[in-house]
């Protein structure tokens, strides 16, 4: 799914609530047009890989903890 398509940029919304969910509406349009076409084993990995990302835990949809080092360890060979 790496053609997204989403809304032209002078559609004007309400909020961001209201253009993230036409950008999902958008984005499931495509995926069902896509879908039909797709041989059974594209499809079951399709249903599949969404099937895991709904029922994934929500600590793993989050960003992680991006934490900050200090530059290279002490032995590391550009030290």
């Amino acid at each position: 799914m790496s053609s997204t398509m989403l809304p032209p940029p002078s559609t004007t919304y309400n909020n961001a609530d209201e253009l993230l969910q036409n950008a999902l509406e958008t984005i499931l349009q495509n995926l069902q047009s896509k879908y039909q076409n797709w041989p059974e084993h594209q499809q079951a990995a399709t249903r599949e890989a969404l099937n895991n990302m709904i029922n994934a835990p929500v600590i793993v949809l989050q960003n992680p903890q991006i934490i900050h080092t200090r530059g290279r360890p002490s032995g590391s060979s550009n030290h």
